[in-house]
């Protein structure tokens, strides 16, 4: 026993050290995983809280009045030609920032897919996620309003991959008001006028409640404030 204690009490320390070590790798680790993943979704959740509150007052106007004028100072997306700039940040700006609130939603989406390898989830939170971005897809294409494909092809052109950022209001309204790139944005403006008419209200609910669980998910999971709960506070308590 004596020989065996006097092999093994000059191991000791190394061994403390190894594990000592390896924990603290481990440690390391997981914070760093925790703040990337709150780098890559942040911007998820800031879209899901900014789409969530418009949607939600838009849905408080409908629900109230039976429609939304602010939608419907056109009847098409093809009268947006006959207007000038000044249009877009004075009369017809609630109706584009709408448009461009959910754009910018389906651009933080189409980040998120494209920065999947660099996020660290577990398996069964990877299919956890997808689903409830799905939910969030099916509620706008419900009733054949904005195909899958075009809300995912307008959240390729709304995130600039090169320069890693979502493309502002200015070049929102360019690409709307250009021959070539506005045809892509043509059934996300009828529909969010249609909107307006009150004639999607069972897609605005389903949207709101999608966007509202995917965003509670993350909180609960990387222990984040409820940022949709405390939006829906503070403009209340303007």
């Amino acid at each position: 026993m004596d020989r065996i204690l006097s092999i093994l009490t000059p191991l000791l320390p190394l061994v403390s050290f190894f594990l000592g070590y390896y924990f603290n790798r481990l440690i390391e680790k997981s914070k760093n995983d925790k703040e990337l993943n709150k780098r890559y979704l942040n911007g998820l959740r800031l879209y899901l809280e900014e789409t969530y509150y418009r949607l939600f007052q838009i849905n408080q106007i409908v629900l109230q009045d039976g429609n939304c004028p602010s939608l419907t100072l056109i009847n098409s997306f093809r009268e947006i030609k006959k207007h000038d700039k000044h249009w877009f940040v004075n009369e017809g700006c609630y109706l584009i920032s709408s448009s461009y609130l959910v754009a910018c939603l389906w651009g933080t989406i189409e980040k998120l897919r494209q920065e999947y390898p660099y996020i660290t989830i577990k398996k069964k939170d990877d299919t956890l996620i997808l689903n409830k971005v799905f939910e969030i897809n099916l509620a706008f294409l419900k009733d054949l309003s904005v195909f899958y494909v075009l809300q995912h092809n307008i959240g390729q052109i709304m995130y600039n991959k090169s320069e890693e950022r979502l493309l502002n209001y200015a070049e929102f309204v360019e690409l709307l008001i250009n021959d070539k790139s506005s045809i892509w944005f043509e059934r996300l403006i009828n529909f969010m006028i249609e909107v307006g008419e009150g004639k999607k209200k069972k897609n605005i609910e389903l949207a709101l409640d999608a966007i509202n669980s995917l965003s509670k998910y993350l909180e609960a999971k990387y222990k984040l404030g409820p940022s949709i709960k405390n939006r829906l506070e503070m403009e209340r308590n303007k």
